[in-house]
C-alpha cells in the first residue's frame, strides 16, 4: 500500500506542476487552449526529469534539497508580503476571511462540506512519514525520528496559516476564482491581488518550482515513468484525479496499519524500551489515529459536488478496490512466503547505537564510571540486542 501510495503521489505532484506550467502559458498566449495530451507530455517530462535527478544527480541532491528549502521560505515570505501589500486597497473584509462559511458544493450539510474541504489538507502532510523510512540511516532514531515526523506538522501550521490568510485576503471576486478559465484558482487570486499577470505568473512559477522539489523527493520514479497510467489524461481527467487522490488513502492507511497491530497484540508485548514513549496515552493516540483514518477513507469516496453525475462522481473507491485486489491476487499467486526482509548487520547496528548512547550521555554530563543511569541504559540496550 505504501509503494502504491507513493507511486500515485508522484503522479499527482507531476500533474499539479504540469497544470501550473500550462496555465502560465495560457496567460501569455490567450489564444492557446491546453489539451489533455499536451498536459500528459509535460507530466511525463517532469516524471523523467525527477527520475534523472535521483539516478544521475544523486550526489547533488543534498544541495538541491537545501536550495529548495531556502527557496520555499523565500517564496512563502515574498508571496505573503506581496499579497498583503498590493491588495491593501482592495482586499476582502475580515468577515469573509474568518466568518464566511458559504458552500458552493451543492451538499445540503454545511458540516459535511467542511469535512470535505479540510480532508484535502492531508495532502500537504503526506511527507511526514519520511523520517520513518530513514530509521536505519539516522543516529539515535528513537529520539530523532519522532522529531523529524512532528516538527513538519508544527512548521506546516506556522506557514500555512499566513499563506491561506493572504490568499483569502486577496480575493475580490469569488465567482471569478471558482470559475477561472485556466482551471487554477491560485493564479486568479494572485492576479486579483497584484493586478498584473506578469507578477501573478512569477509567483506561480516560484510555487511550481518549489513543488517540483517535492516531486524530486517523492520516489517510485521508475514505476511512474515506465507505467502508462498517465495516459488516462487522454480519456478522463476526472478518473485520473481520482487515481492520484487515492494516494492519500493508501499512504495514510499504510501508516495506521502498524498502529492497529500494536493495539491488537498489545503495545507492551510488541514495543521495546525506547526514548520516545507515549506511556498511557499511547493506546488512546493509536486508537484515535485509526478511527480518524478510517473516517477519512470513507469521506474520500464521496463526490465533492452535488448533484452527482458521471462526470463529477468520485472514482476513488473503484481505484482503491482495483489496486488492493491486484495486490491481494499478486500476494497469493506469486509472493506469499517469499519475503525475507532486509539484510541487517545487527552487531554493527548495536555498536552504532551504543556509540550514539555514549555521545548522548557525555553531552548530558553523565560520568563515565559509577553511574547507575549509564549502566541501566547500556543494560536496556544489551537486552534489545539479545532479543534481536
Amino acid at each position: 500500500m505504501s509503494i502504491i501510495g507513493w507511486w500515485l503521489a508522484s503522479g499527482s505532484a507531476a500533474n499539479f506542476i504540469a497544470s501550473m506550467i500550462l496555465t502560465i502559458a495560457t496567460i501569455w498566449h490567450p489564444d492557446y487552449t491546453p489539451t489533455n495530451w499536451q498536459q500528459w507530455l509535460v507530466y511525463t517530462g517532469l516524471i523523467w526529469l525527477a527520475a534523472a535527478l535521483n539516478i544521475l544527480g544523486s550526489r547533488w541532491l543534498p544541495y538541491f534539497n537545501k536550495f529548495i528549502f531556502l527557496l520555499s521560505i523565500g517564496t512563502l515570505t515574498a508571496t505573503v508580503i506581496a499579497l498583503f501589500v498590493t491588495g491593501r486597497h482592495h482586499h476582502a473584509p475580515a468577515s469573509f476571511i474568518f466568518a464566511d462559511v458559504t458552500s458552493q458544493s451543492g451538499w445540503s450539510s454545511q458540516g459535511f462540506a467542511f469535512v470535505l474541504a479540510i480532508s484535502n489538507a492531508v495532502y500537504g502532510f503526506l511527507g511526514s512519514d519520511c523520517g520513518a523510512h530513514l530509521c536505519e540511516e539516522i543516529a539515535n532514531p528513537s529520539k530523532n525520528v519522532p522529531k523529524v515526523i512532528l516538527y513538519p506538522l508544527v512548521m506546516g501550521l506556522l506557514t500555512a496559516f499566513p499563506f491561506a490568510a493572504a490568499l483569502l485576503y486577496s480575493i475580490t471576486d469569488l465567482t471569478a476564482v471558482l470559475n477561472t478559465a485556466t482551471g487554477l484558482p491560485l493564479l486568479e487570486i494572485y492576479y486579483q491581488a497584484t493586478g498584473s499577470y506578469a507578477a501573478a505568473s512569477a509567483l506561480l512559477a516560484l510555487f511550481a518550482f518549489c513543488f517540483f522539489g517535492c516531486l524530486v523527493a517523492v520516489g517510485a520514479y521508475l514505476f511512474s515513468a515506465a507505467s502508462l497510467y498517465g495516459l488516462i489524461f487522454l480519456g478522463s481527467t476526472t478518473a485520473f484525479s481520482a487515481m492520484v487522490n487515492a494516494a492519500i488513502m493508501f499512504l495514510q492507511t499504510s501508516c495506521v496499519i502498524p498502529q492497529a497491530i500494536l493495539l491488537y497484540r498489545g503495545r507492551s508485548q510488541v514495543l521495546p524500551r525506547r526514548y520516545f514513549d507515549l506511556g498511557k496515552f499511547g493506546a488512546v493516540i493509536n486508537g484515535t489515529a485509526i478511527a480518524w483514518v478510517v473516517f477519512l477513507d470513507v469521506v474520500y469516496c464521496f463526490p465533492i459536488f452535488m448533484p452527482v453525475t458521471k462526470e463529477n462522481m468520485s472514482y476513488v473507491s473503484v481505484v482503491c478496490v482495483g489496486l488492493v485486489g491486484f495486490v491481494i491476487i499478486l500476494w497469493f499467486t506469486t509472493k506469499r512466503g517469499k519475503f525475507t526482509g532486509p539484510s541487517i548487520n545487527v552487531e554493527l547496528m548495536n555498536e552504532r547505537r551504543l556509540a550514539a548512547l555514549e555521545t548522548e550521555l557525555d553531552v548530558a554530563g553523565v560520568p563515565e564510571t559509577g553511574s547507575i543511569a549509564r549502566s541501566e541504559l547500556k543494560g536496556s540496550n544489551a537486552t534489545t540486542s539479545e532479543r534481536e
